[in-house]
């Protein structure tokens, strides 16, 4: 690569290490060729020469380092120098992902990895990765040493009698390894204790309800409690010792993409399957959710209507032993790594998997599956309707916007969105409130789409590149799916696309936005880049190089206004926990800063929503529910400084009573229940009569909203609009 080629890129070091950096550089050669590759249509392939690879991990590692960061210099929308600063940011930040409650490293481990601090730059631009290496390593010593210990800490019954604390806030590495050890006595104490004081208090409740019950005793107790915590940790080392190189060099790999902004993420192979089932809600496999348990792939659930479900061979609690690929060999996965067992058993729609399944009763039988496209019904739109002084409405809940990009024919969100309009619409609903409380976004091009079905023409979103150029995505199609009464209700963890339809409709004054104070506030839109389509040929043998979720441009509002950190300020403001917690975009690390442009051309509906929305804020500002929530998020807000934890069951107790005694007052506020009935369109009812499990999963979810006090308030604001 020519040294002015780093120049070019965006990257400027200040060290002067250039002819180090140069020989480490010469060990690849570079092809760039311009193809078209993800969601916007921008690419660079590059060729790595492996004939020269000395150590296949190694060397993997070193030429992910670089091709992230040529990309992210080439595409990023605001890229940053590779400098100290990127330098103390990664090293901080990798250190924070290994040991977050500074429970591990000493203060000389501290020391020992401290020389890094200023360094990382330099061998970021090399690719080389002896940072990587050394502090995972050392992290590794000392877990291994933390869990070859565990039988010890928890051999022996534990004295609550003795005051001591537990400083769950404690920002300082311990001074060496045996105050590590003393933090872990007092964290697997403290996890003890908890377990002990909920069975103790179970014991009490068993023995105040039956005069005849013999009560466990403290010591029975104890011990059963740590023998628990003992397994519990058990299987924790167990699944962090099964982490491969390449987890670790994932974590690595972010500590210094999220330098140049929060949503920027490297995604390993693993990681990137589970994002494209996420962002379109189908997978291909057997549908059958599954955990591991005990060592085993347990069948945690399983989905409706997909071959695990039609077959009816298989249930919950069914423990896979054994899969194989049609006619092939059977492969043991008794103790394998859940995600390597996942790979196995998923696989493409009409190819046959072979399960050997162990039953509740110890029978083992063998299970052929022929693998289909499997679609989880939770991710995708759904409604209800609701009945409110004689008129009805319709409730649409969209979870996120998903779309397919590898299959035109699959589902999309706004297509569902536009049929659960129409079947509200043979119901004879007279408003609708559209849903999309921790919504977290999804596919841009979803948000335009589902704002069309409001409005009949007109910009959606603003786009601006790092280039400054601004793009208007607009809904070209004059029809509108519905023309009446609109709330939309929000949260602080609707976020992304949610807040490009939210903000439209606001600026259209095509519905009243309700919710927490504002939206997330997250005003960026990734492309996500394979980077195996970025190489030639498999240098890697089959090993795949995973992909980069790439921050490349910024959206704002038809307005003008940016919806980063600001989000979509709320009309109707309903108080949540959630201004407790702080779930925002501000809270993020290094976010990007708000700014705006010019408005687009766009035209504003001449509905008044002034009187409503002023009889919704008076009628929350009045109502003792919510007088109560404001009560409780004061008490929350007040109670958020983290404190010493007794460790003395004395101590314990009286800090529980306390906390419950003060806690007893904001009891009637989970105890809400909304006299409206929520239930299924027409059409599903039909669905459920047939599917029990549907029916299930609707039942529950009517439930949760007649205990939903926002939802309620949406209706009473629908029922002023009309």
């Amino acid at each position: 690569m020519p040294a002015q080629m780093l120049v070019n890129l965006g990257f400027v070091s200040r060290k002067t290490r250039r002819k180090e950096r140069m020989n480490l550089l010469k060990r690849y050669k570079y092809l760039l060729a311009v193809t078209i590759v993800g969601l916007v249509g921008f690419s660079a392939a590059l060729r790595l020469n492996a004939a020269q690879a000395t150590d296949e991990r190694s060397d993997k590692a070193q030429f992910l380092t670089q091709l992230v960061s040529y990309i992210i210099g080439q595409w990023h929308y605001d890229p940053k120098a590779i400098d100290d600063s990127l330098s103390v940011s990664v090293y901080d930040e990798y250190l924070k992902t290994l040991d977050f409650g500074k429970r591990y490293f000493t203060r000389a481990d501290s020391a020992l990895l401290d020389r890094y601090r200023y360094e990382i730059d330099d061998q970021i631009l090399a690719g080389d990765t002896m940072f990587f290496h050394s502090a995972t390593s050392v992290f590794k010593t000392r877990m291994e040493m933390v869990a070859a210990s565990l039988d010890s800490l928890l051999a022996s019954p534990m004295d609550f009698t003795v005051e001591e604390t537990l400083d769950p806030d404690d920002t300082t590495y311990a001074r060496d390894m045996t105050q590590v050890m003393d933090r872990w006595r007092r964290y697997l104490k403290y996890n003890v204790l908890t377990r002990l004081y909920s069975d103790l208090k179970t014991e009490e409740d068993k023995a105040s309800k039956d005069s005849t019950y013999v009560a466990k005793t403290t010591e029975e107790l104890e011990k059963k409690a740590r023998e628990a915590v003992l397994k519990n940790f058990r299987d924790y080392f167990k699944r962090i010792d099964e982490l491969d190189e390449e987890d670790w060099f994932s974590m690595y790999l972010n500590a210094f993409t999220m330098y140049f902004d929060p949503h920027t993420q490297y995604m390993a192979p693993r990681e990137e399957k589970d994002f494209n089932t996420s962002i379109s809600g189908q997978l291909e496999g057997i549908g059958a959710v599954l955990q591991q348990k005990d060592g085993y792939t347990t069948i945690a659930s399983i989905v409706p209507g997909s071959p695990a479900a039609k077959s009816g061979q298989l249930a919950v609690g069914d423990q896979i032993l054994e899969v194989a690929q049609g006619r092939e060999e059977y492969v043991n996965i008794v103790g394998m790594r859940l995600d390597d067992a996942v790979d196995l058993i998923r696989g493409k729609k009409g190819s046959t998997v072979r399960l050997k399944v162990q039953q509740a009763d110890g029978a083992i039988k063998e299970v052929p599956l022929v693998r289909d496209v499997v679609e989880l019904e939770e991710t995708f739109v759904r409604s209800a309707v609701v009945e409110k002084d004689g008129h009805k409405y319709g409730v649409i809940y969209v979870p996120k916007f998903y779309v397919n990009f590898e299959n035109e024919d699959g589902r999309e969100s706004s297509d569902d969105l536009a049929k659960e309009i129409a079947q509200l619409k043979k119901e004879g609903i007279e408003g609708i409130v559209l849903d999309l409380r921790n919504n977290t976004g999804g596919a841009l091009s979803g948000a335009v789409k589902m704002g069309g079905l409001f409005i009949d023409q007109g910009p959606i979103v603003q786009v601006k590149t790092r280039e400054g150029q601004i793009r208007v995505l607009p809904d070209n199609d004059p029809s509108v799916a519905w023309d009446g009464p609109l709330v939309v209700l929000v949260n602080e963890i609707s976020a992304s696309a949610s807040e490009i339809f939210a903000g439209a409709m606001k600026d259209y004054n095509r519905a009243i936005i309700v919710g927490s104070k504002q939206t997330y506030g997250k005003g960026s839109v990734q492309n996500i880049v394979e980077l195996d389509n970025m190489v030639r040929g498999k240098i890697f043998g089959d090993d795949a190089l995973g992909a980069l979720r790439l921050t490349i441009e910024k959206f704002y509002r038809v307005n003008g206004a940016g919806n980063q950190l600001r989000g979509v300020a709320s009309d109707v403001e309903i108080p949540d926990v959630y201004s407790v917690i702080e779930m925002n975009e501000s809270t993020e690390n290094l976010p990007m800063p708000w700014d705006s442009i010019p408005a687009a051309r766009y035209y504003r509906l001449d509905n008044d929503f002034a009187p409503v929305i002023e009889r919704a804020r008076a009628r929350i500002e009045a109502d003792p529910y919510f007088q109560q929530v404001q009560e409780n998020i004061a008490w929350l807000k007040s109670r958020k400084e983290s404190r010493p934890i007794p460790l003395s069951l004395e101590g314990f107790r009286q800090d529980d009573s306390l906390y419950r005694a003060e806690a007893k007052r904001f009891d009637s506020i989970n105890k809400f229940r909304s006299e409206l009935e929520y239930v299924s369109p027409r059409y599903e009812q039909a669905l459920m009569a047939a599917d029990s499990t549907l029916a299930s999963k609707r039942k529950t979810w009517h439930e949760d909203l007649r205990k939903d006090a926002a939802m309620q308030q949406a209706v009473e604001i629908l029922s002023d609009i009309r």
